[in-house]
């Protein structure tokens, strides 16, 4: 982050060397919150009998079920469409299987997830599948159990095609929190401009981990249509929202934020300061010709200053 401080322009350059070296080293601290989703990447089998594998999608137990969805995908597109049908029936599947099972899921902030269900693991391997499985996929959404739409939901974000944002938008108004907060997150991996006008209109839904997850997904988008969105999201109830609407808004890195982005710097939360000053840091614009440097250079100096406090 302070190579992008640096590379911005010299002014900017200059209103950072004029605080301590202990402020500038506050900025280390920025990471930009990661919400539950992207899976790590594991060793691809080299060998694997699919047909076997397909039936053990039937075990009476539920680890041997969530183990045979997660070797096939780990197949990774060899021999993996063979199980479509196996791995779609076994979305709505949800008994919870301990420990981490086969593809952990990375979130700095949380510490990571531990725990799974087959149904889950059958969501990620059906990314392998691709194509072929949206409209299936879509079916389950609109009329699976609840845990089945959540991983339907999951399994074509992480397919990450277009022909899905319908579907996904339409989820944003499912009944289930964590069905909407799925579809808040597939339509930001998908990253298509299409979607913004849904995420933007689920900024202000009832559960507070959908509005987090839409704030993210806004910031994949990087578009500036949702700006003023995520401006609003500023000041949401929740600091969990408003330090995701800040990490969102340097993602987008567009200038009518600074104002905004400098007001968030007083937030209550240390969350929120730190993720807003990394955000402002990105939004300006050192070329424009209305900035006030002096008033920026204060406001800088007095967050950097608090880097300790906050951190």
């Amino acid at each position: 982050m302070i190579v992008t401080l640096v590379t911005r322009s010299a002014k900017i350059f200059t209103l950072v060397v004029s605080t301590t070296v202990t402020a500038i080293a506050a900025l280390s601290w920025v990471l930009p919150p990661h919400v539950p989703g992207f899976p790590v990447a594991v060793e691809v089998l080299q060998d694997e009998d699919v047909s076997r594998l397909i039936t053990a999608l039937q075990s009476a137990e539920a680890e041997d079920r969530a183990m045979a969805a997660c070797r096939i995908g780990r197949l990774r597109n060899r021999d993996v469409g063979a199980a479509r049908d196996g791995l779609l029936a076994l979305l709505g599947d949800d008994a919870a299987v301990e420990g981490k099972l086969c593809r952990d899921y990375e979130n700095r902030r949380r510490g990571g997830e531990t725990g799974s269900t087959p149904g889950r693991e059958a969501a990620i391997a059906l990314e392998d599948v691709g194509a072929s499985a949206i409209e299936p996929l879509v079916g389950v959404l609109q009329s699976g159990s609840g845990a089945a739409r959540q991983n339907a939901a999951l399994a074509l974000g992480l397919i990450e095609d277009e022909q899905a944002i319908d579907a996904l938008a339409a989820a944003l108004s499912d009944e289930l929190d964590a069905v909407r907060a799925r579809a808040a997150w597939s339509l930001g991996m998908i990253e298509d401009a299409a979607a913004v006008e849904p995420l933007g209109g689920a900024l202000d839904d009832r559960s507070a981990e959908v509005r987090e997850q839409v704030a993210w997904g806004l910031g994949m988008l990087e578009s500036s249509l949702a700006v003023p969105g995520l401006i609003g999201a500023l000041e949401d109830e929740v600091a969990e929202v408003r330090e995701q609407a800040a990490w969102a808004l340097g993602m987008i890195e567009d200038s009518s934020a600074v104002e905004a982005l400098s007001e968030a710097l007083e937030d209550d939360d240390a969350g929120v300061r730190k993720h807003a000053l990394w955000a402002l840091m990105r939004c300006v614009d050192a070329d424009d010709a209305e900035l006030d440097y002096a008033a920026l250079a204060a406001t800088l100096r007095k967050a950097l200053g608090r880097g300790g406090e906050a951190g």
